[in-house]
């Protein structure tokens, strides 16, 4: 390995041998060539132990570690931490980088010092590896950022290169978040430094399939990090600073509060629409693209409430969380 490693690509790996091979060749065969591919495997009862020893012992730039199942997030910081590398390179053991993805995300890092995370463009692909749908992911930072503070994250975790300095300054994943750690990190991010895209043709494949985090959209953590960004927002206590006893009591609160709130909207959306469509106040063709937006949104009660209504659960759980909290 050379002396010096521009780029620390991280990947924790949890019983993902059906893809892993690909997964792990598309960096190694990456057109920008200085960089460490730490993989760790997270306590894996498949092949993924054997087939990532196969790739370690044909090229030197992987750091192989194996550990018990300790998580995602927990696996991460920890690949993070024994990295040597000037920025860091997410990718998954179920997706791919296309060959000149870290070459594109490297420059722009390089040429622009107040850019503290890169992302690119990407396919969805299904189980086999057929492409889904293309997404474009905007290049405007305020728009990012104002979508992030609506819950909603633009950005695929295996997509993005950030500085390492930057993960440090911030204490890098929060460990208490099962899930959703990158999207509290990219909120965080978006405090303290600028975002931009790598634009163009997409330069990685996401894979969709019943057991990825894309896949199983609901996810509490995502609302404990927005409650999280709203405390910081207004100088309240941190949720996720609470202590392991606390937490454990907000958690429960906010699971409750979720399944709850869950059903009063799909009721409400449900008697709203029947309303819309007694008085006919929209026309056919806006009802049609509105009932397709919500049929693809993963955040369509969110769709609903808000551009239809005026409504947003997350303001309201918000409130609600301070009042319960006591908050003044």
């Amino acid at each position: 390995m050379q002396s010096r490693v521009e780029i620390s690509v991280v990947m924790s790996v949890y019983n993902s041998d059906q893809w892993l091979k690909e997964s792990i060749s598309s960096i190694l065969n990456q057109t920008f060539k200085n960089f460490e591919f730490i993989i760790i495997n997270d306590g894996s009862t498949d092949k993924s132990e054997s087939i990532i020893k196969s790739f370690a012992d044909q090229d030197e730039r992987i750091r192989f570690f194996n550990q018990s199942n300790y998580g995602l997030t927990r696996s991460l910081n920890k690949a993070v931490s024994v990295s040597i590398g000037k920025y860091i390179a997410r990718i998954d053991a179920d997706d791919i980088s296309l060959p000149d993805r870290l070459k594109k995300q490297y420059e722009i890092l390089e040429s622009f010092e107040n850019i503290g995370l890169c992302y690119t463009n990407f396919y969805e692909i299904d189980f086999l590896g057929k492409k889904i749908r293309k997404k474009m992911i905007t290049n405007r930072f305020n728009l990012i950022k104002h979508n992030l503070s609506r819950g909603v994250n633009n950005i695929a975790h295996s997509s993005v290169m950030f500085r390492k300095s930057v993960f440090d300054k911030l204490s890098g994943y929060r460990e208490k978040l099962k899930k959703s750690q990158d999207f509290d990190l990219w909120l965080r991010m978006s405090e303290i430094t600028t975002f931009s895209s790598t634009e163009g043709e997409p330069c990685v494949h996401i894979r969709i399939h019943k057991d990825s985090i894309t896949f199983n959209e609901f996810d509490i953590y995502l609302y404990i990090s927005l409650l999280s960004f709203f405390a910081r927002k207004n100088l309240l206590n941190d949720p996720l600073n609470y202590p392991a006893k606390d937490f454990n009591v907000f958690y429960k609160w906010v699971n409750e509060y979720l399944i709850s709130r869950k059903e009063d909207k799909k009721t409400q959306k449900r008697q709203q629409i029947n309303l819309l469509l007694s008085l006919k106040k929209f026309r056919s063709n806006d009802l049609i693209r509105l009932l397709i937006s919500v049929v693809f949104s993963k955040y369509s009660y969110v769709v609903i409430f808000e551009k239809i209504f005026g409504y947003s659960i997350h303001s309201q759980f918000y409130r609600d969380w301070r009042l319960k909290f006591n908050y003044s």
